[in-house]
């Protein structure tokens, strides 16, 4: 069981350093990686997934494995690389680049401001400005707490998928 952790852990940390170098190459880019942009950054990180899974069924289990044990480690490996990257994005905004959070709630609002028209019709007016004044209220602490909620939710689903591929049942058993 321990060498779930540990390879996890390993694995987990791989995955964190892709999404990493994307997210300061979209800031070197002159892209907001807090922005739309982003969704590339979790497609790498499933993306990660693929060969963990399958060095680790190839060298640890004789190359078999079973759907628990596959889905076991690839939710292992997304909550490692998902606290690795969230802890880089808190340092980041803290204390390497705080001005990337100024940039990200101005983006934010001229974005919003552009949708005035269409969310007003479908909402109010009054839920407009409550929107854009918390717009004004983010803090470092609330993008981690919401890049670490939606990179790992939304990742589940995709570490079922990859949990479904990567299994290989053994042959004594498949034979059946």
């Amino acid at each position: 069981m321990l060498k779930y952790f540990k390879y996890s852990l390993v694995a987990g940390l791989a995955s964190a350093l892709v999404s990493i170098i994307y997210f300061t190459l979209s800031i070197a880019f002159g892209f907001n990686p807090l922005g739309g942009s982003k969704a590339f950054g979790y497609i790498l990180m499933v993306l990660m997934f693929f060969p963990a899974l399958w060095h680790f069924r190839k060298n640890y289990l004789n190359g078999e494995m079973h759907f628990h044990q596959a889905f076991f480690l690839t939710i292992q490996i997304n909550l490692y690389s998902c606290l690795f990257f969230v802890l880089f994005v808190a340092l980041y905004l803290n204390v390497l680049d705080p001005s990337l959070l100024v940039r990200h709630i101005t983006e934010s609002k001229m974005f919003f401001a552009s949708i005035k028209d269409d969310f007003i019709k479908t909402n109010s007016l009054e839920a407009y400005t409550i929107s854009l004044a918390s717009i004004d209220k983010l803090t470092a602490f609330d993008i981690v707490k919401d890049e670490f909620m939606k990179r790992f939710f939304i990742l589940l689903f995709f570490v079922m998928l990859v949990s479904f591929v990567m299994r290989r049942t053994p042959e004594w058993a498949a034979s059946k």
